[in-house]
C-alpha cells in the first residue's frame, strides 16, 4: 500500500466517523481530528511531499472558518472549519477547491430541497459533514476514473 493511499483512507475514515457524529449529535469530535493529523503527515512524509505549505492551507481554511463562524454568530459551527482543514491537508491545492466546492454544492442542494418541501426552514441547522464525506468520496472517484 503506498502512502498516498494511507492519507486517502485515513481522510476517508475520519471524514466517515465525523459524518456519523454530526449527523446523530450535531457536534465534530475533535479528538477524532487531533488524532487524523499525524497520521497524514506521516504518509505524506512518506510520500515525499512538503507538508508546510499544506499546514499553511489547513491553517488558512481553518482560520477563514473560525470567522464565518463568529460572523454568522454560530450558526457555521468552527467544527465544520476545523474538518475542512484536516480534509484539505492531504489534498493538492486544485483537489481542495473542488473538495470545496463539490461540498457546499451537496450541502445546498439539500438545504435547497428541505426548504422548498417545506422540511426546514432557512434559519434551520443542518449536519455539513455528511456534505464534506460525499464531496471527498466525488473528488476520489474523479481522481482514480481519470
Amino acid at each position: 500500500m503506498s502512502y498516498q493511499v494511507g492519507v486517502e483512507i485515513v481522510t476517508a475514515v475520519l471524514l466517515s466517523v465525523s459524518a456519523v457524529t454530526d449527523w446523530f449529535y450535531q457536534k465534530i469530535w475533535i479528538p477524532v481530528l487531533v488524532i487524523a493529523v499525524p497520521a497524514i503527515l506521516y504518509c505524506l512524509y512518506g510520500c515525499g511531499i512538503g507538508i508546510g505549505g499544506r499546514i499553511v492551507v489547513s491553517t488558512i481554511i481553518i482560520i477563514v472558518f473560525w470567522g464565518i463562524h463568529v460572523m454568522t454568530a454560530g450558526q457555521i459551527d468552527i467544527g465544520d472549519g476545523i474538518l475542512l482543514g484536516v480534509a484539505i491537508l492531504g489534498m493538492e491545492l486544485w483537489e481542495g477547491f473542488l473538495f470545496l466546492f463539490f461540498s457546499f454544492s451537496f450541502a445546498f442542494l439539500f438545504a435547497l430541497l428541505l426548504v422548498v418541501f417545506r422540511k426546514k426552514r432557512q434559519n434551520d441547522r443542518i449536519p455539513f459533514a455528511p456534505f464534506v464525506l460525499a464531496g471527498y468520496l466525488t473528488l476520489l472517484a474523479l481522481k482514480h476514473s481519470i
